[in-house]
């Protein structure tokens, strides 16, 4: 962890006990800390040396708002210093009760400093994940994340070479025809309904083949004589040729006919 992400997560969790604070987290903010108070007194000294009066004596209202601004400073880090030592506890998988030895004068401050340059432990614990745990790369390049596995009822995290079939996110594939990408056209609405088709007829007139006719010009030449019952007639549909009478709609010409 870097020096301005520590200090960034440190006051981020002033009222955060829970979870694990590493070595840098730790010592970065500790670094921090000491380096206001060193940076603080010097501007101070700085002003009181220029803003002093003929006779040497500094300006109490300088010494006074400086003064007010380094104990505002030190109040609203007291949380984040006291959480951060608890998740420091935390990260050696200790509980934060053990803060109080620090109160046991020479050597509780001791075994703290112990503790707070120990390593943290590499698996998963009661207080949380391994800060430290690095986020594995999958082959695809298109998601970052951790892989958890049970171990002997402990909790360790290990990189998966290759990424499920649901971890995948698929790159979207373009085509270069365009068409490929559009819908089917939608066959056009016509203006008006198509036309019925109509049957035509073949008639065996003397010997000889007359068509093709609709059904209108075969009535025709049944008023005029020219075809009676047993004239032969072919249409579509029909396996040979059959005799004028069969079809039934021609029989009401018949009839007419011979009336």
């Amino acid at each position: 962890m870097k020096f301005t992400e520590a200090i960034k997560t440190c006051y981020s969790k002033s009222f955060t006990c829970s979870g694990r604070a590493s070595r840098s987290e730790y010592w970065y903010f500790g670094l921090f800390l000491f380096l206001v108070p060193v940076l603080f007194y010097a501007i101070v000294a700085f002003l009181i040396f220029i803003t002093r009066d003929q006779y040497g004596r500094p300006n109490d209202n300088l010494v006074g708002i400086w003064t007010f601004l380094f104990m505002m400073f030190f109040l609203i880090s007291l949380p984040a210093i006291f959480c951060c030592h608890i998740r420091r506890l935390h990260d050696i998988g200790k509980s934060g009760w053990y803060y109080l030895w620090a109160l046991i004068p020479y050597v509780g401050g001791l075994i703290f400093l112990y503790w707070a340059v120990e390593k943290g432990e590499e698996k998963d614990n009661e207080y949380g994940p391994n800060p430290l745990a690095k986020k594995q790369c999958y082959e695809d390049g298109t998601k970052l994340m951790r892989d958890r596995e049970s171990v002997k009822g402990e909790s360790v995290y290990t990189p998966r070479k290759t990424a499920l079939k649901e971890d995948i996110v698929r790159p979207t594939q373009h085509t270069s025809s365009a068409s490929t990408n559009l819908p089917p056209e939608l066959p056009k609405a016509r203006a008006t309904p198509p036309s019925i088709p109509a049957t035509t007829y073949y008639v065996a007139i003397d010997g000889k083949q007359v068509g093709p006719m609709f059904i209108q010009q075969v009535m025709n030449l049944i008023m005029e004589g020219k075809i009676t019952p047993n004239t032969l007639i072919w249409k579509e549909g029909l396996p040979d040729w059959a005799l004028a009478e069969t079809f039934q709609e021609l029989n009401t010409s018949f009839n007419e006919n011979k009336i």
